[in-house]
Formats: C-alpha cells, structure tokens, sequence
C-alpha cells in the first residue's frame, strides 16, 4: 500500500513540473509611442535657444506660474489644448489633430486658425516615457536667424 502512495506521489509531483515548466510567461510589451502620447499632459516648463547651441540649458528654462496649459491626446489621433489663466475670462481651448511620422521621432499637430486655414506644426520628440515629453520646434527663416525652443510636458493621471 506505501508503495501506491509513493508511485502516485511521484506521479503527481512530476506531472505538476510538467505543467508548470510549460507555462508560458508573458512577455514584457513596451507601448508605442502613440500609447505613451494618449492622455492629459501638462506644460512644466519652456526653453528657448538663447545661446544658439542647440541645446537645452537649464537658465533658458522658464516655469509657468499659475498659468496651466495642459495638452489632451485621444489615442484616435485628436485632441486639445486648454489654456487655464490665474485671470477670471482668460480660458481658452483649441481642437486639433495629431499624427506620428513613421519611425515616431516627429509629431504633427495641425488646429483650425480661426476659419483662416490649417495651422501645421511640427515637432521633433526629444523625450517621450510613462511620465516625461519633451519636444522641440525648430524653425529656419533662412537669413541665418532661427528659432528653436523646447516645451517640457508632464504625464497627468486620474
């Protein structure tokens, strides 16, 4: 009789490895930077390239006190941009619509200016995770003055 109980013992240990040991694990899936984008998103802050180097330096940073702009990206490619003053009146909020280039390094966004026409503006993503979009806008006038600024933005959530 021990000896039945040792067989199935084993039996159902080595059963029990088997199926155990052919689970399969999930896989870690990244999100795609449409996924990363969709969501409410706040301006934390704004640089512009005073030196001319084409990079960020943390005194062209300027913070926006009280002022709230905050960006709303729906995952169907449309959104908005709120703009919440400290001064009654002062709200605003803009409908656009927004698109990736292939390799999801450019984003695109393009509002209705006022029945005037489309606005297009075009923004190389510089930093975009789970909490962080940082994008920059250049813009050549080809007389050797440019432009080129960052916007800062921070992932809200519910």
């Amino acid at each position: 009789m021990s000896k039945r109980i040792l067989i199935a013992l084993t039996v159902m240990l080595f059963s029990g490895i088997a199926f155990t040991s052919c689970k399969k694990e999930k896989q870690n899936v990244i999100p795609t930077a449409s996924e990363y984008l969709a969501g409410k998103w706040e301006m934390s802050w704004m640089a512009y390239d005073e030196n001319t180097n084409k990079k960020i330096d943390e005194l062209e940073k300027e913070s926006f006190p009280g002022n709230q702009i905050s960006l709303f990206f729906n995952a169907n490619g449309t959104g908005y941009f709120a703009y919440t003053s400290i001064y009654p009146g002062e709200n605003e909020q803009e409908n656009f619509t927004w698109s990736l280039s292939s390799d999801d390094k450019e984003l695109t966004i393009k509002t209705q200016d006022n029945g005037i026409g489309i606005e297009t503006m075009e923004y190389t993503i510089s930093e975009l995770n789970l909490d962080n979009c940082v994008l920059e806008f250049s813009e050549d006038y080809g007389f050797g003055v440019d432009i080129t600024a960052w916007v800062g933005l921070v992932k809200q959530r519910q």
